[in-house]
Parts: C-alpha cells; sequence; structure tokens
C-alpha cells in the first residue's frame, strides 16, 4: 500500500498524553480532477515527461521498455504514484512490467483514468 499525498507540517499537534491528535492535522490538499482542457495529447507528454524523469533519460519513444531503460520495483513504485496526480487513477507498479513499452501503459493508465465530461 502506499500513500497517495504526504503532507508535510512544521509541528505535530499533541494529545496531553504525548500521542498524536490526529482530529487536529490539516486536511491535506485536494487533488485536482482532471479537467476537459486536460486533452488525452498534453497528459500523454506529462507522462513522457514523467518518465523521462525517473528513468534518467533524454528521451522515451513509444516502443521503449521500461526495463530496458533501468526501471526497476523502485522507479516502477515513483513513476505510478506521480501517474495518479497526472490522470486522477489508481494505477500499480506492476502495470510498468504488465505493459512494459511507454505506449502500452500509457493505453493501460488512460484506459483507466476517470471519464471527464466538460
Amino acid at each position: 500500500m502506499q500513500p497517495s499525498q504526504v503532507v508535510f507540517v512544521e509541528d505535530l499537534p499533541r494529545l496531553p498524553n504525548g500521542k498524536v491528535a490526529k482530529l487536529q492535522l490539516p486536511p491535506p490538499p485536494a487533488i485536482p480532477a482532471p479537467t476537459a482542457a486536460d486533452t488525452t495529447a498534453g497528459v500523454e507528454e506529462q507522462l513522457r515527461d514523467l518518465w523521462r524523469e525517473v528513468l534518467a533519460v533524454d528521451a522515451v519513444g513509444d516502443d521503449d521498455d521500461f526495463l530496458s531503460l533501468g526501471g526497476h520495483s523502485l522507479l516502477a513504485l515513483r513513476v505510478t504514484a506521480r501517474a495518479r496526480g497526472i490522470v486522477g487513477t489508481e494505477t500499480t507498479p506492476s502495470s510498468c512490467l504488465k505493459a512494459p513499452t511507454f505506449a502500452a501503459w500509457l493505453a493501460e493508465v488512460l484506459r483507466n483514468a476517470p471519464v471527464v465530461r466538460g
């Protein structure tokens, strides 16, 4: 299981017994849902940039394989966690292995993305 968000706070609110006062924690910022303005091409480019950044490569083609570009399980975790913020859908690290090329992975991610009606 992986968190959908990480929120940093200066100090944790405490109860008199020293435990964290969970009800006093600030709510996490809302993750904006994709809008009609987010075109598939724009999302594709953001996801391609994500692969470039996480895998530390100059370019990612449609037929480039995640593992061949230096990907491994921890990088798959990072890719899928950050992809969730781009497309607003739950995806698993195993998706990088089941659909190893960028094009196949993109199709899998977009297939599970929420439908946005403008």
